[in-house]
């Protein structure tokens, strides 16, 4: 979602939908997708979380 915003992409006025829906500043005129995510990240909106990763799935292959 927030890289649809940084890079402008399709997706991107859905994305900033769901962020003013959490009550996050709104974009200022003429900022930047990018500039944008960079400025929640600076007044603590948008924080990093540490995971352990996605789960991967993988199966045999028959013919071996």
């Amino acid at each position: 979602m927030l890289s649809k915003l940084r890079q402008g992409e399709v997706g991107e006025r859905y994305a900033l939908q769901r962020l003013l829906e959490c009550v996050a500043p709104g974009r200022k005129r003429g900022q930047s997708g990018a500039a944008y995510i960079h400025r929640l990240q600076d007044e603590g909106w948008l924080q990093p979380v540490r995971h352990p990763g996605n789960h991967v799935f993988t199966w045999a292959d028959p013919e071996r």
